[in-house]
């Protein structure tokens, strides 16, 4: 498959263009859950995800540590690198930090753009930012956030964006670098991610920190490591899709709460202004 097309897990599709059985645009193949699959693929995708619900009852109480942030002996494709596997307990992880319901979050609204931070050390930091997006569903702002052609129209941030490699239970080798100030070192990003269609409709995605023989550190750029991070994408009306996007990192130096409060609101409203105006054109 071209490095341009999703690839997603059986029973995970959020396209709402998917045709079924042998789908060029989702790759789903048997057990597509679309409303065009065949009764028999929409049990037989019923089933694995009721699997996935049952097996992650117990992912609302992991740590970061427990997320599989380190590569472990239970490796994708066995191909040479550190790449964890993405599993159920990953997008519960997700869907908790979206949710941010722990008093210790400190929340602000800024220009529609909802963040809430929650300061784990001096140096170590969770959040998320939200906003409600309109003109758009669910399965149309994934098509213009996770499918890489889509996303290099509108998302200036990063000067690279590449899907390097794909593998069988539908998770991705992801690489990214990002644009920095001059006398700054640019900062790459070698991540695994991965997706889910929830029963809601709602998607929710994890990405994990990972290394890979094939992308060594480059010169001129510093490997930066997020511990964790994700979005959820869910319907609130008829074109209305509330888009979250949540992190745990390690700045890297202990900096005051109104500054990184101030530094994200910015970043948040900026990268969503610039969706925004992707959704428009689109």
């Amino acid at each position: 498959m071209d490095i341009e097309e999703a690839h997603f897990g059986k029973g995970e599709c959020p396209f709402s263009g998917c045709v079924g059985n042998n789908c060029r645009k989702c790759d789903m193949h048997d057990d597509c859950k679309c409303a065009s699959a065949s009764s028999s693929q929409s049990s037989a995708a019923s089933a694995s995800s009721s699997s996935s619900s049952s097996s992650s009852s117990a992912a609302a109480t992991a740590t970061p540590d427990e997320l599989g942030s380190e590569p472990t002996d239970d490796q994708v494709g066995g191909d040479g690198g550190g790449v964890p596997v993405v599993d159920a307990s990953h997008f519960e992880r997700v869907l908790a930090m979206e949710a941010a319901d722990d008093p210790a979050y400190t929340k602000t609204i800024h220009y529609g753009v909802t963040v809430a931070l929650k300061r784990e050390s001096d140096k170590v930091w969770m959040g998320a930012a939200s906003a409600v997006l309109s003109g758009v569903t669910p399965a149309e702002l994934f098509d213009l956030y996770w499918v890489i052609p889509n996303r290099r129209k509108w998302d200036t941030f990063f000067s690279k964006l590449e899907v390097v490699q794909e593998y069988p239970d539908g998770s991705q080798l992801f690489y990214t670098a990002s644009w920095s100030p001059p006398l700054v070192a640019k900062r790459d990003f070698v991540q695994v991610r991965k997706c889910h269609t929830n029963s809601d409709g709602s998607i929710v995605a994890a990405f994990l920190p990972c290394t890979h023989e094939s992308l060594p550190p480059k010169p001129g750029h510093v490997r930066g490591v997020v511990h964790f991070s994700g979005f959820v994408m869910r319907s609130v009306g008829p074109s209305q899709t509330k888009f979250t996007l949540v992190t745990y990192v390690d700045v890297g130096m202990p900096i005051r709460d109104w500054i990184i409060h101030r530094l994200t609101s910015m970043a948040a409203r900026y990268y969503l202004s610039a969706l925004k105006s992707a959704i428009k054109s689109s």
